[in-house]
């Protein structure tokens, strides 16, 4: 059984709240999920904000025609539920989990008490939705593109700094799920960009080789 001094130490880790002087999170509880369980946002009626402790959350929204999309993963660490902290109703989408998942919760009222209390945390709140509101914005755009080869490149140079290494967030099937393909064309589209030099790919990692190439194949 997680203790409370666990569970505040994971929720004081996160970017949200870390550092935050004279801040005493209440009433926190956790649960546990099983790979491919559905992760709940509202427990015994309450709404509440979640950390994942361990293991990985899949946020998906549900298509017209009743096919999934999924719209993020939330991986360790990672704060959510805070944009609609102050909705009437939960924004639509369901998590399911992709391996076994520990979540610690801090209902509603709490996390508002919290915020009530410290300008900081209300600061890092609006900037942390905002960044999510970006985010959300950018997931738009690539799921409208209609050709698979410019969803991988706009994600590439969205991800690629300075020549940095872009690392995939997860398992490539996976990741073709993001991107709204299918796997055997994110692999032939990899295969291509090899082929002619433009990127190396390492397991998970990948190396824009020819950042202007890349730029070209856009239009090809």
């Amino acid at each position: 059984m997680m203790q409370f001094e666990e569970m505040k130490k994971i929720l004081m880790q996160t970017d949200l709240f870390k550092d935050l002087p004279d801040i005493e999170p209440r009433n926190m509880f956790y649960r546990r999920y099983k790979n491919g369980q559905q992760v709940a946002r509202i427990i015994n009626s309450r709404q509440c904000i979640g950390v994942v402790a361990s293991g990985c959350v899949n946020v998906y929204s549900i298509a017209c025609d009743g096919s999934e999309i999924n719209i993020n993963i939330i991986k360790p660490g990672t704060v959510f539920g805070i944009c609609s902290i102050f909705l009437p109703n939960q924004i639509e989408a369901f998590l399911k989990c992709s391996k076994d998942t520990a979540v610690v919760y801090l209902p509603r009222e709490a996390f508002l008490n919290m915020l009530y209390q410290s300008p900081v945390l209300l600061e890092r709140y609006g900037v942390m939705c905002s960044e999510k509101i970006q985010a959300l914005m950018r997931r738009i755009e690539i799921l409208s593109m209609q050709s698979c080869r410019c969803k991988l490149i706009h994600y590439l140079f969205s991800c690629e700094k300075s020549g940095e290494v872009v690392k995939l967030p997860c398992s490539k099937e996976q990741f073709s799920k993001i991107l709204g393909i299918s796997r055997s064309a994110l692999f032939r589209e990899f295969s291509y960009f090899q082929r002619e030099g433009l990127i190396a790919v390492n397991g998970s990692r990948i190396r824009i080789k020819d950042k202007g190439g890349l730029a070209k194949a856009l239009y090809q």
